[in-house]
């Protein structure tokens, strides 16, 4: 029987990291509503009396003390001189005492052993992604971060820094497991500062965390939360069922269930992305070459199937294709269009195993003690629904490093984001996972999830991938609503405003007071509403990151790959620092004073990007001059030819010059070693977007500034994951 109250304070600390902030929840209701339930014929109470029982003969071997405290624990850890390495030694004993005390009610050998880390790190700082965490507990067959089940982070001292720093540690491990794992659905995990325990959990939705508990005196919930884990199903401990290891090779069978009840097969010949899965809360998207398997035996075509944890309120893709295709299009456009998007070969939900008609969702768990307004703050991102899109294959540009195929597959996408807009859809996710390349060229343009149709009501404005987000989606409001202070109709006499930022902000002044002749009302701002021109910002983002988050390979050529200083800075800050990426975007000199931190060959694509963010602005002005007419996906008619013509230029000129893109390597000090922080800092992991204000500057002719070339990565911003570090 579980002690009403824990031996420890229930006070909420604040534990925000960058992969999210955990919600917690009282120690019972996490026991009772998250944990797997303990195996049948298992009774707590019986567990701990066997364990005040066991070496009555000897009385120093008792896994409980005449004190009631766990051997190797007479007093807190914090009392202590012993490292904290032996501290977790002696936890692993307890866990060992009490699945040797329970080993005779079950009849089985646990799924799960428990285990320390010799290497561990103590500090979050320290740690890099392939450190394991402090402690874990891992299936017997294997120790990799594909057998981990459950992460455990220990600290000796309980201060509120100690504290941060396990939660640090702790959910860069969870996101550990689920990144590198596709067959994860959710994790489990333990922090212990002092004599504090709290318990974790997380899916892609909800980041939960116990209230703590002494685990040294509050022997029922150490023992409780060490049998729930030990005997616990796969599936229980967030394995997916539906996903299994087909060889060696890290190949996996995937199973879809559709609408109609059908279960087909699919495995894993290549992955084509997985961004989506880089972060810990999210919807989690992985998108593989697949072919389907019939009988074991492998049959067809390659496809591509696309495993997301879906809104359940929005449309499927598969929908949202068939609605595309119906609209009213000339017939060239049509052609266009089939050309332009995947055909859907089969939508359908995953469920909790290839027998179950249990829908795999994340878990809105009824936690006991928790007021109606918290339930409705979680409840409104632990809804999600794990759901697989199977399409016509294609690899994305993310992987591509030559600059010809990419910006002939960005002038492709620009046509069908055109046909999209003139259906009445803006898609408000354009990125280079999100544009898939055919073998002779041709480009896709998927992951329609967030797509929407510009008259339906949507409560989701702030959508799609963080760092290639355009800048007015990022705050939520017109930028461009004033006249263009920098238009080419000022003369180079006429003063600029006296702070940039303001003469972008919406023109809202105070009202004089009542009674004067002068007074007026304000004008009421409109409703900031997703139009096509963002989309076209979202797109010349994705080409700016390709050849300012790539170096040039000169390996070749036996020349050095390594990138400038300075460009890996204007990298970092223009994905990773809000008012840098603004400056950039809108000032006159703010992305082509940066043009010259590119490689030689590379400069050219930056000049013609140039123009392109010129005429961007110019259309941002423009739509914006009247915001009650603003037409939301008409507003881009004519920057459509603009961004073509510009893209094809970049790959016509480059397809006489062989230049290949790579992702960046550790830069290197000047005793030649190599600068290992850098080099983590490239992780895939979706970053926070920032930006910043200034004015334009027109360029020289495009062909004559034709000069280099580069490529992408749909790699994460740098802030973040120096953040994450």
């Amino acid at each position: 029987m579980l002690s009403p109250t824990p031996s420890v304070s229930t006070t909420t600390r604040c534990l925000d990291t960058p992969r999210g902030t955990p919600y917690e929840v009282p120690l019972e209701s996490f026991i009772k509503s998250v944990l797997p339930p303990l195996p049948s014929g298992l009774v707590v109470d019986e567990v701990i009396r066997k364990l005040e029982k066991a070496g009555k003969k000897s009385s120093s071997q008792k896994p409980i003390t005449r004190k009631g405290r766990w051997r190797g624990f007479p007093v807190d850890p914090e009392a202590t001189r012993v490292p904290e390495e032996t501290c977790l030694r002696n936890l692993e004993s307890v866990f060992r005492s009490i699945l040797k005390a329970a080993a005779t009610k079950t009849g089985r050998r646990p799924s799960l052993r428990f285990q320390n880390n010799p290497a561990c790190v103590t500090w979050s700082l320290d740690r890099t992604w392939d450190t394991f965490p402090d402690a874990f507990w891992s299936r017997e067959s294997g120790c990799s971060w594909y057998d981990l089940a459950v992460s455990g982070e220990y600290k000796k001292k309980e201060t509120n820094g100690e504290e941060h720093d396990n939660a640090m540690k702790v959910t860069m491990s969870m996101l550990n497991c689920m990144r590198r794992d596709p067959c994860r659905r959710f994790t489990f995990a333990f922090t212990v500062e002092n004599t504090r325990m709290k318990l974790w959990f997380c899916d892609r939705a909800q980041l939960l965390c116990s209230t703590p508990f002494n685990f040294i005196l509050d022997r029922e919930y150490l023992v409780h939360f060490c049998l729930s884990i030990a005997y616990a199903e796969p599936d229980q401990l967030g394995w997916d069922p539906t996903v299994v290891l087909a060889n060696d090779r890290r190949r996996y069978d995937i199973t879809v269930l559709s609408d109609k009840g059908e279960a087909r097969v699919y495995r894993t010949l290549e992955l084509i992305s997985c961004s989506g899965a880089q972060v810990l809360l999210g919807r989690g998207t992985r998108v593989w070459k697949v072919v389907q398997v019939e009988n074991g035996e492998e049959r067809g075509n390659p496809m591509v199937l696309k495993d997301v944890w879906a809104n359940p309120r929005r449309k499927r893709e598969g929908t949202i294709l068939d609605e595309l295709r119906k609209a009213d299009y000339s017939p060239y456009s049509r052609q266009d269009f089939e050309c332009a998007y995947l055909s859907r070969v089969l939508d359908g939900d995953v469920f909790n195993g290839p027998a179950s008609t249990n829908l795999d969702n994340t878990h809105m768990f009824g936690l006991e003690e928790e007021s109606a307004s918290d339930r409705e703050k979680r409840s409104s991102s632990a809804d999600s629904w794990h759901s697989t899109s199977v399409l016509a294959p294609f690899p994305s540009i993310s992987s591509e490093p030559s600059l010809v195929i990419i910006f002939s597959a960005f002038a492709q996408a620009v046509t069908a984001l055109h046909l999209m807009h003139i259906a009445g859809w803006v898609h408000r996710d354009v990125s280079s996972g999100n544009i898939l390349l055919a073998e002779d060229g041709a480009a896709r343009l998927v992951d329609l999830e967030y797509t929407h149709k510009v008259n339906d009501a949507d409560d989701e404005f702030r959508v799609g991938t963080p760092k290639y987000m355009a800048i007015e989606v990022h705050v939520q409001r017109y930028l461009f609503s004033r006249p263009d202070p920098f238009s080419p109709s000022r003369t180079l006499n006429t003063p600029p405003p006296a702070t940039p930022e303001r003469s972008l902000s919406p023109a809202v002044e105070l009202p004089t007071p009542p009674g004067s002749k002068d007074s007026y009302e304000v004008p009421k701002t409109p409703i900031f509403r997703y139009n096509a021109l963002h989309d076209m910002e979202s797109l010349w983002w994705v080409a700016v990151h390709v050849i300012f988050n790539r170096e040039v390979d000169s390996s070749a050529d036996g020349g050095h790959n390594t990138a400038s200083d300075e460009q890996r800075f204007h990298a970092e800050n223009m994905f990773g620092n809000r008012e840098d990426r603004f400056y950039t975007l809108v000032t006159q000199t703010g992305f082509s004073e940066k043009i010259m931190s590119l490689h030689p060959s590379v400069r050219h694509v930056a000049y013609v990007l140039e123009n392109m963010r010129e005429s961007l602005v110019r259309w941002h002005h423009k739509a914006e001059a009247d915001l009650d007419s603003l037409d939301h996906t008409g507003c881009a008619e004519g920057l459509y030819d603009i961004f073509v013509q510009g893209f094809t230029a970049i790959a016509q000129h480059d397809a006489s010059q062989y230049i290949r893109l790579q992702h960046f390597t550790a830069a290197t000090d000047d005793s030649g070693h190599k600068d290992a922080s850098r080099a983590a800092s490239i992780l895939s992991q979706e970053g926070e977007v920032r930006s910043r204000h200034g004015e334009t500057k027109p360029i020289q002719n495009e062909t004559n500034s034709l000069k280099r070339k580069s490529s992408s990565d749909d790699i994460a911003s740098i802030t973040t994951a120096k953040k994450a570090r």
